[in-house]
C-alpha cells in the first residue's frame, strides 16, 4: 500500500522552493550579467529555448489533436477490441467489451440539479449504460440536503443505469483538504466496497466533473484498449487521458474568459503528440480499480488540491515510470465558469478566482514533487513520499521496459521544472533584461539599461558573450509569432471539427444503413455554445495575454506558499443547464445514522471501520442495480 506523507519539516522545506528560486531571480539578473556573464547568458538561452520548445510542441500537439480526432470518431471500436488473437480467450483474464464496467464518480458541491441530471441525460443515452455504467453521485456532508438532492436524483435515473447511488463525504476528516481529491477518494472507497475482488480487474474508475460531458465513444475507446491489452499486468497500469473542450457556453461568456479556457486547454494538448511519453490528466480521466487501489486511492491532503495532476504523479512515482498514457482523443465537453452577475467582469473576475486555485494547486504539485525525488534519491524520510508498488504488481521488466521508464520519469522530471519554474523564469527575464542588460531589448528602449549599466559598472564594457546570445535568442523568439498563428489554425480547425463535424458525422451516420461497427455519440447536452464566427478570430491576441496573466498568477502564488499551504477553496460557479428531464420535487427522506463506514484497504478485501469526525452524520445511499 502506498504511504501517506507525514514528515512536515521537509514538506514545508520543498513548498517553498519555487518561491525561493523567484526572489533569487532579481539578484540574479542585476548581478549576473557583470560577475557572471557566461553563467547568465547560458541560462538566458536555456529558458527561451524551453519557452520555445513549449510553444512549437503545443503547435504541434493541437495539429496532432485535430488529424487523430478525425481519425478516432472513424474507428470500429468494437470490431477492432474483438480482432484478437484466438488463443487469448481460453485465458481467465480474457476480458470483452461488454465486460468493462465504467464506475463513474461525479464529484459536485451545491450543484443544480438541472446540471447534474443533464450529465446524467448524456450517460444515460449511451448505448452500454444500462449494461456497464456505474454512477456515483458524490456528495459533500457540507453541503444541506446534500442526500435528498442525490436521492431524488437517483430515483429519477434508476432504470437508467447499471446502477446508481451516491456517497457522502463528511466535513472535517482529520487530515484532509476539502476539495475535489478529498471527495472523489471517498466516493471512490464507497464504489469499490461493494465490487468482489474477482471482478475488480473489470473495473474502471472515471473520475470527472459534475459539469463534463462524455460522448459514448470515449468509453468504447476506454474499453477497447483495455481489453486489447492481454497482459493483466500490463493494462492495470494504464491512465487514460482524455483531451478537453470548452464548448458548452464558450459563446455567452467573456472573450477573455473564452481564450483563457482555449490557452489552458491548448497547453494540454502538447502532452497529446503521439507516444509522448507523459501526459498529465486534466480534470476528466479513467483508471483502472485494481491500480486506484493498490495506491490507496486519491490523496485527501492540502497538495492534492491540483488532485488530476496529483494522481499523475502518485501513479507515475508509485509505478517507477512504467504507467502507461493512453490519449483518447474523444474531447470532454465543459463549460467556462460564470460570475454571479453574469457580465463579462463577473466573469472575468470569476476565471481569475479560479486561476488562482488552479496555480496554487499546480505549485503545491511541484512541492509535493521534490519531496518525492528528494527522498527516493537520498533515501530520507522514506514514509514521507509513495513507496513503490510491488514487482509482481507488473510484468516482467526488460532492458527496453526500463528504458521506457527512465524516459517516461525524465520527462516528468523536466515538465514539472518547465510549468512551475523555467516557465515563468523565462517570461520574468526576458522581461528584466530588457531594462538592465544593453542589447537585450529593442533599441527605442536602449536608453534605460545604458544609464543603469553605467551607473553600476562605470566604464566597463557589456561583455561580447551577451550580445551575441542576445542576437541568437532573437531568432527564436522571432520564431514565436508564427507558431502562436499556428496555434490559432490549428485549435480553430480541431475545435470546427470537435464542436460541429463530429456531430455532424454522427448524424448522417445515424440516417445511413452502413453504420456497422460505429460508435453512435449519444445525446448531445441541452447546453451547447454557438458555432464559431470567422471575426472571433482576433480574440487570440488575448493568448499572449493570457500567458501573461499566468506568469503573474504563478508569481503571486509561489511568494505566498513561502508564507502558506492553505487556501480556501472556492468552487467556480458554472451555467445552469437546461435538463430534457424535469427533475421531481425531493421530498424529506428518514435516513438512520450508523456509528461508522467502512474503508477499503488495498487488496479490496479488507474492512475496516473509521471513527466519525466531529458531529459529522455519515448518511447510508440507497442503490439501484440492474440485474445482470
Amino acid at each position: 500500500m502506498v504511504k501517506r506523507p507525514n514528515n512536515d519539516a521537509l514538506r514545508q522545506v520543498m513548498l517553498r522552493v519555487a518561491g525561493v528560486l523567484l526572489i533569487l531571480l532579481l539578484p540574479f539578473t542585476l548581478l549576473a550579467p557583470r560577475h557572471a556573464p557566461v553563467v547568465f547568458a547560458v541560462y538566458y538561452a536555456f529558458l527561451n529555448a524551453v519557452l520555445a520548445l513549449s510553444t512549437w510542441r503545443t503547435a504541434l500537439g493541437i495539429a496532432a489533436v485535430w488529424f487523430l480526432s478525425r481519425r478516432h470518431s472513424h474507428q470500429h471500436w468494437s470490431l477492432e477490441a474483438d480482432d484478437r488473437d484466438p488463443d487469448a480467450e481460453q485465458s481467465r483474464f480474457h476480458l470483452r467489451l461488454k465486460d468493462v464496467v465504467h464506475i463513474i464518480l461525479l464529484p459536485n458541491y451545491k450543484e443544480d440539479p438541472e446540471t447534474l441530471s443533464d450529465t446524467l441525460n448524456v450517460l444515460a443515452s449511451h448505448a452500454r449504460a444500462r449494461s456497464n455504467y456505474k454512477i456515483c453521485l458524490a456528495m459533500e456532508a457540507s453541503e444541506e440536503g446534500c442526500a435528498e438532492k442525490a436521492q431524488s436524483i437517483a430515483d429519477l435515473f434508476h432504470s437508467s443505469f447499471l446502477s446508481i447511488e451516491f456517497s457522502v463525504h463528511p466535513k472535517n476528516l482529520p487530515g484532509e483538504m476539502r476539495g475535489k481529491s478529498s471527495n472523489v477518494s471517498w466516493a471512490a472507497k464507497h464504489m469499490a466496497a461493494t465490487v468482489p475482488a474477482e471482478e475488480s480487474h473489470k473495473h474502471i474508475i472515471t473520475a470527472t466533473d459534475a459539469d463534463s460531458c462524455f460522448t459514448a465513444d470515449y468509453f468504447e475507446s476506454v474499453a477497447s484498449h483495455y481489453v486489447r491489452e492481454q497482459d493483466p499486468l500490463v493494462r492495470r497500469i494504464f491512465l487514460f487521458v482524455p483531451i478537453i473542450l470548452f464548448d458548452r457556453n464558450a459563446s455567452s461568456v467573456a472573450p477573455f474568459v473564452r481564450m483563457f479556457d482555449f490557452s489552458w486547454s491548448s497547453a494540454h494538448m502538447a502532452f497529446f503528440l503521439p507516444y509522448y511519453p507523459f501526459a498529465p490528466a486534466l480534470s476528466s480521466y479513467s483508471v483502472p480499480l485494481d491500480l486506484c487501489a493498490a495506491v490507496d486511492f486519491w490523496d485527501t491532503g492540502a497538495e492534492a488540491m491540483a488532485e488530476d495532476m496529483h494522481m499523475t504523479l502518485k501513479l507515475t512515482m508509485a509505478t517507477g515510470g512504467r504507467l502507461r498514457t493512453i490519449h483518447i482523443y474523444s474531447p470532454i465537453s465543459q463549460c467556462n465558469v460564470v460570475g454571479v452577475q453574469k457580465t463579462w467582469s463577473s466573469d472575468t473576475y470569476a476565471r481569475l478566482v479560479q486561476l488562482k486555485r488552479h496555480d496554487w494547486g499546480g505549485a503545491l504539485e511541484f512541492s509535493y514533487f521534490l519531496r518525492i525525488v528528494f527522498s527516493r534519491l537520498f533515501s530520507f524520510n522514506r514514509p514521507s513520499s509513495p513507496s513503490k508498488l510491488p514487482k509482481d504488481f507488473f510484468a516482467p521488466a526488460t532492458f527496453l521496459g526500463r528504458c521506457k521508464q527512465a524516459t517516461t520519469l525524465s520527462f516528468m522530471f523536466y515538465h514539472m521544472w518547465e510549468i512551475t519554474v523555467w516557465a515563468i523564469h523565462a517570461v520574468i527575464i526576458n522581461v528584466l533584461a530588457i531594462f538592465l542588460v544593453p542589447g537585450a531589448g529593442p533599441a527605442f528602449l536602449s536608453v534605460i539599461p545604458n544609464a543603469y549599466w553605467n551607473a553600476v559598472a562605470g566604464n566597463m564594457p557589456v561583455p561580447a558573450i551577451l550580445p551575441q546570445t542576445f542576437a541568437v535568442v532573437s531568432y527564436i523568439q522571432l520564431s514565436l509569432l508564427p507558431t502562436v498563428v499556428a496555434i490559432a489554425i490549428a485549435y480553430e480547425g480541431m475545435y470546427s471539427w470537435c464542436h460541429v463535424g463530429r456531430w455532424n458525422l454522427d448524424n448522417h451516420r445515424k440516417g445511413s444503413e452502413s453504420n456497422h461497427g460505429y460508435t453512435s455519440l449519444g445525446a448531445r447536452s441541452s447546453l451547447v455554445s454557438d458555432k464559431r464566427k470567422w471575426y472571433q478570430f482576433w480574440e487570440w491576441i488575448l493568448f499572449i495575454i493570457s500567458a501573461a496573466v499566468f506568469a503573474l498568477f504563478m508569481c503571486w502564488v509561489s511568494l505566498l506558499q513561502l508564507g502558506t499551504d492553505q487556501l480556501e477553496y472556492v468552487v467556480a460557479a458554472k451555467p445552469k443547464s437546461v435538463s430534457n428531464t424535469p427533475l421531481p420535487h425531493a421530498t424529506a427522506l428518514h435516513t438512520p445514522t450508523p456509528s461508522e463506514v467502512v474503508r477499503v484497504s488495498s487488496s479490496l478485501a479488507t474492512i475496516q471501520p473509521v471513527p466519525e469526525a466531529d458531529d459529522d452524520k455519515f448518511l447510508p445511499t440507497k442503490a439501484y442495480r440492474q440485474e445482470e
